[in-house]
């Protein structure tokens, strides 16, 4: 029902009203013409209420919905996740272990290459000739050859001569102690020529 014709029933009822009873009634006649009207309106306010309030239990029962179907995909996700860290991590350490493998792997290789420049070094005394690097560490990699700017001893001659800055610069090349001194010579003649690998 339309709220404004209500209203202006309920006026038109007044005007006749009040031009057949007198003013001394009016309050008495405004309360008995406006009653049927008041009573149309508040039930079509609460039948108005009543609908927006199942509208909201229903929107309220879907977002509530919802919102548990979004809690359990988050959880599954942090579930997803936590799995794939896990597997990041066993591919870390399967890539750490590849990695040992390969080193072990070059120096084997560069060990192997080195047995006959060490058996030439034994042999000949009247030169020595540089070893590759056989271990990881250091600036250098597996397989390197001494560069020109660290000193390399071409004579038995020449290694007992070296200084210990050179002795040490060899030393942090190959990644091994020889010690100082003529001992320190000795034990990096002994490695050149394999009796100290």
């Amino acid at each position: 029902m339309n709220f404004g014709q209500v209203i202006v029933g309920a006026g038109e009822s007044l005007t006749a009203l009040g031009q057949a009873v007198g003013d001394s009634t009016i309050e008495v006649a405004v309360a008995h013409a406006l009653s049927p009207a008041l009573a149309e309106m508040k039930e079509a306010i609460l039948s108005q209420f009543n609908d927006l309030s199942t509208r909201l239990d229903k929107l309220s029962s879907t977002s509530e919905g919802h919102g548990r179907k979004i809690e359990a995909q988050g959880r599954k996700i942090e579930a997803q996740s936590r799995k794939i860290e896990a597997q990041g991590r066993k591919i870390d350490q399967v890539c750490e272990q590849m990695k040992e493998i390969q080193e072990d792997v070059l120096a084997l290789k560069w060990t192997q290459a080195n047995t006959g420049l060490r058996f030439y070094n034994a042999s000949v005394h009247t030169g020595l000739r540089a070893l590759h690097k056989e271990c990881s560490g250091g600036a250098y990699p597996i397989g390197a050859l001494p560069p020109d700017d660290i000193f390399f001893p071409e004579s038995e001659k020449k290694l007992f001569a070296m200084t210990s800055q050179e002795l040490a610069a060899l030393a942090a090349f190959y990644n091994k102690e020889f010690g100082t001194s003529v001992a320190g010579k000795a034990a990096f003649k002994a490695f050149l020529c394999g009796e100290l690998v």
